[in-house]
């Protein structure tokens, strides 16, 4: 299942447009809630603008703040060509691009600046 919820939402013959989105994907292995003030959605891809909050709902609780995204859901692929910052378990991670690989649990970045908790 699919879910995506706008507080305005237009339909057009290639794509929806939303403000206020709110979209959880569901359907396949690699689950995911994605929030933004903009949303555009057309062929299986969502692209987001304005405060994006990325929110895995898988067992690594990934969560990570930008100002625009772009998820393929056909390749389980995430990317922000902006800055960004990660909260993880561990601690933060900031970079100004970011790739994330959900079928592998890989990310690529550029710049990177890590802060570790330390126990």
């Amino acid at each position: 299942m699919t879910q995506m919820v706008g507080s305005r939402a237009q339909k057009f013959p290639e794509k929806y447009t939303l403000n206020d989105i709110n979209y959880t994907d569901f359907t396949s292995k690699y689950k995911a809630n994605m929030q933004a003030q903009e949303g555009v959605y057309r062929n299986d891809t969502l692209e987001l603008f304005g405060t994006v909050h990325y929110t895995s709902l898988q067992q690594n609780k990934l969560e990570f703040i930008t100002n625009h995204l772009l998820y393929d859901k056909n390749n389980s692929m995430v990317q922000t060509d902006t800055n960004y910052t990660i909260y993880y378990q561990f601690g933060k991670v900031q970079g100004n691009t970011l790739v994330y690989d959900m079928k592998n649990g890989k990310i690529r970045s550029q710049n990177v600046q890590a802060q570790y908790d330390v126990q």
